[in-house]
């Protein structure tokens, strides 16, 4: 059938008066040609549990051959075999870290955002400590600089540290509140005053240095 032009144009497919759309074709028959490649229905074929070896699944919808692990996984990997992304066992392979390492290349994801981001894991271009830096800002950057005091042991007992303490040995130290609460402790602007301790020895640390502080003649 030859395709008609003008205003009364419609569809080039025999038997069907519906006004063109595009190509030939009517607003139906050309989408049947984007979908199928012809502008025709094409039967599809019916699954009942996913097509991957050993798997029992329902398939994510009637027609897909996958269920919805498999086809993630394929999505992801390019192949319905199983790929390990994350060393849960592992820790990262930046030193002071500490973190489980999450992705193939053992690092975990902060570390390897620092090192996309500006080349170091280290906590580059940081706000250095100033006059308006507090108790907790101070304390957070040395969690982010050393990692976490667990992995280090107590610098009294020996035993598994808990906490950053400060040494009280700053001639520059500072008086500030903890988590904006109104008593107030002593810490220290420079990350190199600070120890690994546990609770125990933190407790009897700091109480013994504010007596001595206490009792030194202003």
């Amino acid at each position: 059938m030859a395709r008609k032009t003008g205003p009364d144009r419609i569809c080039t497919i025999d038997g069907c008066e519906k006004p063109l759309r595009a190509r030939g074709y009517c607003t139906n028959h050309w989408a049947l040609w984007r979908r199928n490649g012809v502008p025709e229905k094409i039967s599809r074929p019916t699954y009942e549990v996913c097509q991957a070896d050993g798997c029992q699944k329902g398939p994510r919808s009637t027609h897909s051959e996958w269920c919805e692990v498999n086809y993630c996984r394929l999505r992801r990997n390019g192949t319905l075999d199983v790929v390990v992304e994350r060393v849960t066992d592992d820790i990262c392979l930046v030193d002071w870290c500490g973190r489980k390492a999450e992705r193939k290349d053992g690092l975990c994801r902060p570390c390897n955002a620092r090192i996309r981001a500006r080349g170091t894991p280290d906590y580059v271009g940081n706000r250095t400590p100033d006059d308006e830096s507090t108790y907790d800002t101070v304390h957070q950057r040395v969690r982010r600089f050393y990692g976490p005091a667990s992995l280090y042991p107590c610098v009294d007992c020996g035993g598994e540290a808990q906490h950053w303490s400060y040494n009280h040995d700053d001639p520059d130290e500072r008086l500030g509140g903890l988590n904006g609460k109104p008593y107030m402790l002593w810490f220290s602007l420079k990350m190199e005053h600070y120890s690994p301790r546990c609770v125990k020895c933190h407790k009897r640390f700091d109480v013994k240095r504010a007596r001595d502080k206490k009792e030194v003649p202003k």
